[in-house]
């Protein structure tokens, strides 16, 4: 090939390791050239295809009608792969996380850019993650609440989720449902209530008389 040429194309099959899963990928080869040295390398650019593949197929079993269902929906969805894998999301979903379908599609549960609390403001280690569960465990995991950082609110927004399992004709994992509801108030007025026992609690004990 010569500087300027269209990319080269190649796909690779090959198997994960110690799983009987696969992935395809495209890579494109151009070369280019350093324009102060004149120097000129490869740049290769690898696509999953899987991803890509099966994020077409979901979104192919959704007619237009059903979209609109789907995002009018007021509880955040995510339909995922059997590896975590985002195929698909609502607007509920991508408001109440702070990114849009684009950012969102083809993130795992495992991604490093996910902040993610516990109620007491420790972190989800990755087997506590419900989808985590559901992939281990391939049954429904439901009321898990967690703090996630919105990048567009620029603070944690307390959820309360359930994932559920679809297994195949052979029992396998297919796909995995998360939903999803906003408790922030809710998480909001406990905190102010729990301060307000602790407070009244440390009255009760520093007062100098009998209190039933």
């Amino acid at each position: 090939k010569k500087k300027g040429d269209s990319p080269v194309e190649t796909i690779y099959r090959f198997r994960l390791k110690n799983t009987n899963r696969f992935k395809s990928v495209k890579w494109e080869c151009s070369i280019l050239e350093d324009e102060q040295t004149n120097e000129q390398f490869y740049c290769h650019i690898g696509y999953d295809l899987v991803a890509v593949e099966k994020q077409s197929v979901a979104e192919k079993h959704f007619d237009k009608s059903l979209n609109n269902i789907f995002d009018d929906l007021q509880i955040g969805v995510l339909v995922q792969d059997a590896d975590s894998t985002i195929l698909l999301s609502n607007v509920k979903a991508e408001e109440l996380l702070g990114l849009k379908k684009r950012e969102l599609s083809g993130r795992k549960s495992d991604d490093e850019k996910w902040d993610i609390v516990k109620p007491d403001k420790t972190p989800f280690s990755l087997d506590e993650l419900p989808t985590m569960k559901v992939i281990k465990e391939k049954k429904t995991v439901r009321n898990v609440v967690m703090g996630v950082y919105n990048p567009a609110k620029d603070h944690y927004v307390w959820l309360e989720v359930d994932a559920q399992p679809q297994l195949n004709e052979t029992g396998e994992l297919d796909r995995i449902i998360t939903t999803f509801v906003d408790i922030s108030l809710r998480k909001e007025i406990e905190e102010k209530a729990e301060q307000q026992r602790l407070q009244l609690r440390t009255m009760m004990d520093n007062a100098p008389m009998v209190i039933f």
